[in-house]
C-alpha cells in the first residue's frame, strides 16, 4: 500500500478495540462518548487517557504535539522519539503533557520518497 499520492508518508495509529474495550484496559474513571476512531494521524482526531484530579479520563483530541517553525505553518508531531532533543527539554518532565495513548498498532513510512509503504508495529499478545 502507497501512503501516499505525493510519496509524502506520516505515522498510521491504529486502534481495534472498542470503547469499552479501552476504558477497561486503561482503567478509566471517566469515559468520554466520543467515538474512537479506528485510524488516526497527526492532526486528526485521536484518543487518549490522562489523569485529571486524580481520575482517568478518556478523552479525544487533535492528535500529535503542536509543532512551531519560524517561517513555517504549524505543523503537529505524533511521536517523542529523542528526549535528549532540545525541544523536549521542558515538556516531557512535566506531568501536564504526559498521556496513555490508545493504540493497538501503528505503521512508519518506509522506503523512498515517492514510493513510500507503511511498516507495521504492534505488540503480539501470549495466551
Amino acid at each position: 500500500m502507497t501512503c501516499a499520492a505525493t510519496g509524502d508518508a506520516t505515522r498510521l495509529f491504529a486502534v481495534t478495540k472498542s470503547l469499552q474495550e479501552i476504558v477497561d484496559h486503561f482503567g478509566v474513571d471517566v469515559p468520554s462518548s466520543a467515538e474512537v476512531p479506528s485510524e488516526t494521524i497527526e492532526g486528526t482526531p485521536g484518543s487518549v487517557v490522562f489523569e485529571k484530579d486524580g481520575l482517568r479520563v478518556l478523552k479525544s483530541i487533535p492528535w500529535g504535539f503542536p509543532r512551531k517553525v519560524r517561517g513555517e505553518p504549524p505543523t503537529s508531531i505524533g511521536l517523542v522519539a529523542d528526549l535528549t532533543n532540545p525541544m523536549w527539554e521542558q515538556t516531557v518532565v512535566d506531568h501536564r503533557y504526559r498521556c496513555l495513548i490508545t493504540l493497538t498498532h501503528f505503521a512508519n513510512p518506509d522506503g523512498p520518497k515517492g514510493e513510500k509503504t507503511r511498516t507495521w508495529f504492534s505488540k503480539t499478545v501470549s495466551r
